[in-house]
């Protein structure tokens, strides 16, 4: 092996102890739970068959949507899925809009997608993705798709 392979070999098993270490950590350094803690949260869910969660019937269609953030997820970026961020229309109708984290640099609209772990609740964004086949905008597929912090009033985009 030449010193070059040798030490690109080192830096991963490096990186990688590093990784377990930080997901390690953080997984014993949650609290579980409470029963009560689990009911509140179990109580917040939608119903199963609640369909205001969707954002359309069919997916693959591209849809815009705005509202306000009442809930950021990155949980799922650990394990290299996506982020969820959800929101709240003006409509009072509740939008999912999932964040592919390990493949948004392949997204064709990466250059034009907020930095979704900086997102917080309360802020005001719009987006626009193809609707996924759990009814999820996900802001990736074309260069026509975005996801933004709204700074502006209404209709001064």
């Amino acid at each position: 092996m030449t010193t070059k392979a040798i030490a690109a070999l080192v830096a991963l098993i490096v990186l990688a102890c590093v990784g377990y270490l930080f997901y390690s950590h953080y997984q014993s350094s949650r609290e579980p739970l409470t029963e009560e803690e689990q009911e509140e949260r179990m109580d917040e869910l939608p119903p199963v068959n609640d369909r205001s969660v969707l954002v359309s019937e069919s997916s693959g269609e591209d849809r815009t949507v705005r509202g306000t953030i009442t809930a950021v997820d990155t949980e799922g970026a650990m394990v290299d899925g996506p982020v969820l961020i959800e929101l709240r229309t003006d409509g009072g109708e509740a939008v999912a809009i999932a964040v592919p984290s390990m493949g948004l640099p392949l997204c064709a609209a990466s250059a034009s997608i907020a930095d979704a772990f900086a997102l917080a609740v309360g802020q005001e964004i719009e987006a626009r993705g193809s609707v996924g086949t759990e009814g999820r905008v996900v802001p990736c597929e074309s260069s026509g798709h975005y996801l933004r912090v709204v700074d502006s009033p209404r209709g001064q985009i």
